[in-house]
């Protein structure tokens, strides 16, 4: 019995690591919200942004449709793990990275921070998955693999595109102000 008991709480304790593991292999990072396909949130993987040997930067975006992100629940969806990380995350002063961007005060950061657990944790299908790279000096990018929807199923490009002029505004730049500094 004592040993069925200690393994038991062993099982628990893995799946409880292995669950918050998965839950670390991404930090999304919210940059921009736009109106396209209807109203979608943008993030970047700050996990995933590398820069390579030629100071090149890379990096994965997803948008999420803002329909998805607030049909969680994030007191109850997830064992109450969106919230508490909010909660943490608030209380330990973090200020997201679209504050580099955008002026928000407390109230919008929060809903922020909420996002970006979402945006972590849950398995909402993105409606854009982009691989960008950026030569941040020159302030040119392309992207190097691009997933959307197309006529109602998903395509993929994963060929690179051609180099070209960050825009002073929108998507790629609020990217270059948050990642190329």
């Amino acid at each position: 019995m004592k040993r069925a008991g200690r393994l038991s709480v062993a099982l628990v304790a893995f799946a409880a690591i292995t669950a918050t593991a998965k839950a670390t292999d991404v930090d999304w990072k919210m940059y921009s919200g736009v109106l396209v396909l209807g109203a979608e949130i943008c993030f970047y993987d700050a996990k995933s942004a590398v820069r390579t040997p030629e100071k090149l930067l890379r990096v994965w975006t997803k948008c999420l449709s803002r329909k998805d992100l607030d049909s969680v629940d994030v007191d109850k969806d997830f064992d109450g793990k969106i919230s508490k990380n909010v909660a943490r995350k608030m209380q330990d002063g973090y200020r997201p990275p679209i504050g580099m961007v955008e002026d928000i005060d407390f109230d919008h950061a929060f809903v922020v921070a909420m996002y970006e657990e979402i945006a972590n944790l849950s398995g909402i299908q993105p409606r854009a998955s982009i691989f960008y790279e950026f030569n941040c000096p020159q302030k040119i990018m392309r992207e190097l693999s691009i997933d959307l929807p197309a006529n109602g199923q998903r395509g993929s490009k994963n060929t690179p595109s051609n180099w070209r002029h960050v825009p002073p505004e929108g998507n790629a730049a609020s990217l270059v102000k948050i990642l190329c500094r």
